[in-house]
């Protein structure tokens, strides 16, 4: 490969219907707030980041997916339930965790915007 083709970083950019709302619910699930503007947040989890983009429009929110490969997905399932019940984050979901066919163990947790974040654990992964 070319040396002017190299990958720095790959960002995820998610839509938020309330930019506040979704920044808060992230930094809840234990993602740090790099930086904001009115329209943008930048959030970092370890060495990973994603970008939450303020959105007005009608955009299928329902369509967007994070998908997170974690080491212990139940671990995630329980953070999720413990950050919910609050109502802080209207419109945040948690849906039970499965095991799929594949033998992976999933999380699916919806944040204030609709966007789906799958939590996914390896079947041979510790943690079960």
């Amino acid at each position: 490969m070319s040396e002017d083709l190299n990958v720095l970083d790959v960002r995820p950019l998610l839509p938020a219907r309330d930019l506040a709302a979704s920044r808060d619910f992230y930094v809840a699930l234990g993602w740090t707030l790099e930086w904001e503007d009115t329209e943008l947040a930048l959030l970092t989890l370890g060495s990973y980041s994603l970008y939450l983009r303020r959105c007005d429009g009608e955009l299928p929110f329902e369509d967007q997916m994070l998908f997170v490969q974690v080491e212990n997905a139940r671990a995630w399932h329980s953070l999720a339930a413990s950050i919910l019940p609050s109502n802080r984050f209207p419109g945040a979901r948690l849906h039970s965790s499965r095991t799929d066919t594949y033998g992976t163990l999933s999380v699916l947790l919806e944040d204030p915007s609709g966007v789906l974040i799958h939590f996914a654990q390896a079947a041979d992964a510790g943690g079960q």
